[in-house]
């Protein structure tokens, strides 16, 4: 899992985060084309075939979109986009925030919101203050401004969909 390579390794390079990232974006473009949210975007579900590519997995607690209340909403802490917090009906981009987490974790080698447990990480995620990826050495500005883009605390400045984060990414490099 890109879980255990970032046990691993801690960091990826810049190319390798696109590789990753920008078909497990696709995947979700195709989910939420089809109407499902996944809901938990995390390392931990982003699994490796014997080839190396990318695979999004485990919808357990994926849900229909437009059928959803945000009292359904769920997910890993730090993973979680802030308005489904607040109640707001979950969209494709809070699967996008999801996604843009996972980026930065992965080229800043730890997530960007901490705490000793769930609630404190989602009270740090809440007050939005993290290292600015474009800081950290090695991150290409442009990549940086996109992955920031993509886990922006208010959905409105995020990417409106997967397909267009997948296309923001590969245009990153």
């Amino acid at each position: 899992s890109l879980e255990d390579l970032l046990a691993e390794r801690a960091r990826l390079a810049p190319g390798e985060v696109v590789a990753v990232a920008a078909p497990v974006a696709d995947a979700l473009a195709s989910a939420h084309r089809r109407g499902v949210l996944h809901g938990d975007v995390k390392p931990a579900n982003v699994m490796f075939t014997s080839d190396g590519e990318p695979l999004l997995t485990d919808f357990g607690v994926a849900r229909t979109l437009g059928r959803m209340t945000s009292d359904q909403a769920s997910g890993t802490a730090a993973y979680v986009a802030p308005e489904l917090l607040e109640g707001a009906q979950p969209d494709p981009r809070a699967d996008v925030y999801s996604l843009g987490i996972v980026c930065y974790q992965a080229l800043a080698g730890a997530p960007p919101y901490v705490g000793p447990a769930p609630l404190a990480v989602i009270r740090a995620a809440d007050h939005g203050v993290h290292q600015p990826l474009s800081t950290v050495p090695g991150v290409p500005p442009p990549l940086a401004a996109v992955v920031e883009q993509a886990m922006h605390r208010d959905p409105g400045v995020r990417f409106g969909t997967a397909d267009a984060f997948a296309r923001a990414l590969r245009g990153a490099l």
